[in-house]
């Protein structure tokens, strides 16, 4: 594992100011952030999961985010927290896209983010949208968010830690998920988690400064300062 060097991605004379969404929805963050973005170095993705989505003209080219703030287009360092639900397979897909606009922000992945696939939380999330009618229906918007978070509350997800470290972990999550929910299909569970920690194994064997897994991120840098 790479060492981080602070002092290449933070000179000491950089400043340490926040900028904090507090809310859901619509209510012109990116806009706002638009603005703000090329002042700081570091964007921060504190919890959630892929969302809707933003499209941004970049170059000519159209970059469509769910999985990596669009702030990836002007920050240097990118940060998606240990409360993030997170499809590695989408987070590959976007780092192309900017890397087709000649971009390379260092991406920072928290070691205890939970890693969504299809094979588990999409199809969770269908069985529930099918059970409801009429007024009861969530009318998700199918980011697998709602059954991401059920999960990691029952303490079933698979962390990026486990995924890379734990040998064991893909099968021992599969048999547990498909005992609960009949429904799933092991060898997809099982394709799927391996699939994301081939990317992740990729990453951290080929990107300089591009993926860090990093513990704890905010007390290193407030220790620096």
């Amino acid at each position: 594992m790479r060492k981080i060097d602070w002092n290449v991605l933070l000179p000491e004379e950089t400043s340490l100011v926040s900028v904090v969404w507090m809310s859901y929805g619509d209510e012109w963050k990116g806009k706002v952030g638009a603005s703000l973005y090329d002042w700081y170095t570091i964007a921060a993705w504190v919890n959630g999961g892929g969302n809707a989505g933003h499209n941004v003209m970049l170059n000519w080219i159209k970059v469509h985010f769910h999985e990596l703030p669009w702030a990836s287009i002007h920050a240097k360092i990118i940060y998606l927290w240990q409360w993030k639900v997170i499809n590695i397979t989408n987070i590959e897909k976007e780092r192309q896209q900017l890397a087709a606009s000649r971009l390379s922000p260092t991406i920072m992945i928290a070691w205890w983010a939970h890693v969504v696939i299809p094979a588990v939380h999409k199809t969770l999330e269908q069985i529930i949208e099918d059970s409801k009618n009429g007024h009861n229906k969530i009318w998700s918007t199918f980011t697998w968010i709602g059954p991401s978070y059920g999960l990691k509350s029952l303490r079933i997800n698979v962390t990026v830690g486990q995924l890379l470290y734990d040998d064991g972990i893909i099968n021992h999550t599969a048999e547990t998920l498909v005992t609960l929910f009949p429904q799933l299909n092991k060898n997809n569970i099982i394709d799927e988690y391996t699939q994301a920690r081939t990317i992740l194994v990729e990453w951290i064997s080929q990107w300089q400064y591009t993926l860090d897994i990093a513990n704890s991120f905010l007390p290193d840098v407030l220790q620096k300062k």
